[in-house]
């Protein structure tokens, strides 16, 4: 299972590392730096609706059609 695991994460590009590093440093700043989380809340409080829902559906479709793999020549 590890071999899988592993060879599974060679084969993503560096991009994705560094965008899943990100992502989990600010999943983990949210939950650890109160202010921090505090930040974020006020800012979602202050956009307006559609506009939330625009870029959520925007990052949605980059996710679905996005393909971290890389192919090695």
């Amino acid at each position: 299972m590890w071999k899988t695991i592993s060879s599974w994460f060679e084969k993503q590009g560096g991009f994705s590392h560094v965008i899943a590093s990100l992502w989990l440093a600010l999943v983990g700043g949210y939950a650890a730096v109160p202010p921090f989380h505090q930040f974020i809340i006020d800012i979602w409080a202050k956009t307006p609706p559609t506009l939330r829902e625009a870029g959520l559906a925007v990052v949605g479709l980059i996710a679905w059609y996005t393909n971290t793999h890389t192919q090695k020549e």
